[in-house]
């Protein structure tokens, strides 16, 4: 979703179904080749699906788009703590 500046809206909606997405995100982390860090396990998210599907639920419950999450941390590398 985008406003007329076509600029892409962080509180939004989501524009795709929740599996298309958690796919994207699944997909995502599996291209970059990292190995998934078991120490997440222990928060509740075993597989890097369970821990999309955790930050596909909260964004949503506060009205961000998952896909603006998604991309904050590939843009920003917030990512890089899952990987140490």
């Amino acid at each position: 979703m985008t406003n007329a500046a076509g600029q892409r809206l962080i509180m939004s909606a989501p524009t795709a179904s929740r599996s298309e997405v958690i796919d994207e995100m699944e997909d995502a982390w599996d291209q970059a080749g990292y190995s998934y860090p078991s120490a997440l396990a222990a928060g509740g998210a075993p597989t890097i699906r369970d821990f999309a599907s955790i930050v596909y639920d909260e964004a949503v419950a506060e009205g961000v788009s998952p896909r603006a999450g998604l991309r904050a941390g590939h843009e920003g590398d917030g990512l890089a703590a899952l990987r140490r």
